[in-house]
């Protein structure tokens, strides 16, 4: 889909990324599509930088439309979340189940707090994970935890959310599960 779209996961694009990179179908089954480097990446090189902003305060300035720029949207509490539903159910490209569901697989967390990105990154969760999140004031770094071979593709580990506890209870009250939830659980099957 094009980045003009107003839902996050359906935009496809280069915005924050500090290397030359593709998108295409994952290694791993049933994963959908996934992010792999061009480029040779070296331990500690910066692969995205976003910054951060709270939703309210990026919706009083006009949205997170913009196709340039990746910004982590950050989501303080239930009113937030809210505002941000009916920003998307706004635009009519899905139904509010659909964007519900949307919401339960692509907000993360840090520091208690949940947070999207206005731009679909396309990183898998995989064991063991080669890119690591850092914050560095108002901004978010992905950088590479290892040396990455042109052609690899991208992961993190979704084990590392820090999922707010507003957004966890919303996603259990909604019958859905969140994106720490959902690799835990995937750990304990792989291991029956």
């Amino acid at each position: 889909m094009a980045a003009s779209s107003r839902l996050f996961w359906r935009r496809r694009s280069d915005a924050g990324f500090q290397i030359r990179s593709r998108i295409a179908a994952s290694t791993l089954p049933g994963a959908g599509d996934g992010r792999f480097t061009l480029e040779p990446l070296s331990s500690g090189q910066l692969v995205r930088r976003s910054r951060m902003l709270p939703f309210t305060d990026c919706l009083a300035a006009g949205g997170a439309d913009g196709e340039g720029e990746n910004i982590v949207l950050l989501l303080r509490d239930q009113e937030e979340l809210e505002a941000l539903i009916f920003y998307l159910a706004a635009a009519r490209e899905e139904t509010p189940a659909e964007i519900a569901r949307h919401l339960s697989w692509f907000v993360a967390g840090t520091g208690g707090i949940a947070y999207i990105n206005s731009v679909s990154a396309y990183f898998n969760h995989n064991i063991p994970a080669n890119l690591l999140h850092r914050l560095d004031g108002p901004w978010m770094d992905l950088i590479a935890s290892r040396e990455i071979a042109p052609g690899e593709e991208l992961f993190t580990d979704y084990n590392h959310n820090d999922i707010a506890p507003f957004f966890r209870h919303w996603c259990a009250e909604a019958g859905l599960t969140d994106a720490q939830t959902f690799p835990r659980a995937l750990s304990r099957t792989s291991e029956i």
